[in-house]
């Protein structure tokens, strides 16, 4: 069995040698992506909420966006590294893993005011920016098939 059929591909970096990429270091590298970008933006919401006079009411809002987009870019990180079905599979184990931690994390607080139908509803979307996120990460051919006359 050779290593292209075990869903490891060979990748070119900048300093010229390959470098291999699996399903796992895949989805790792798009939770980090989702983490940072959320937090970044996690961080940008909070003062945009504290600046008004009840930033209560727009907290839940913003921060769900912020999960959202960052679940978005780890989707375009991982079919970037990947560029085939695996990374779906990969920007859907790391929208997974950041919506675990941040339902262990509402948990252990108590900090969610939601039900949790409704905190696992909302989060549950995550997944669908994440498959988002790696179709809009795609590669495109850029090679326009030309119709012989």
């Amino acid at each position: 069995m050779e290593k292209s059929e075990i869903k490891k591909r060979r990748r070119h970096n900048s300093s010229g040698s390959d470098e291999e990429i699996s399903f796992a270091g895949t989805a790792f590298r798009g939770y980090l992506t989702a983490q940072a970008a959320g937090l970044l933006l996690l961080l940008a919401a909070s003062f945009a909420a504290y600046s008004r006079a009840d930033p209560e009411a727009i907290a839940m809002p913003l921060s769900l966006a912020a999960l959202y987009i960052g679940c978005t870019a780890g989707g375009f990180v991982c079919m970037r590294l990947m560029n085939d079905a695996g990374a779906y599979a990969s920007a859907l184990l790391a929208a997974a893993c950041l919506n675990a931690v941040t339902l262990i994390v509402s948990a252990a607080t108590g900090s969610s005011s939601n039900p949790l139908w409704l905190s696992l509803l909302l989060r549950g979307c995550s997944f669908l920016f994440a498959v988002a996120g790696a179709f809009l990460g795609k590669r495109r051919n850029s090679r326009r098939k030309h119709k012989k006359r």
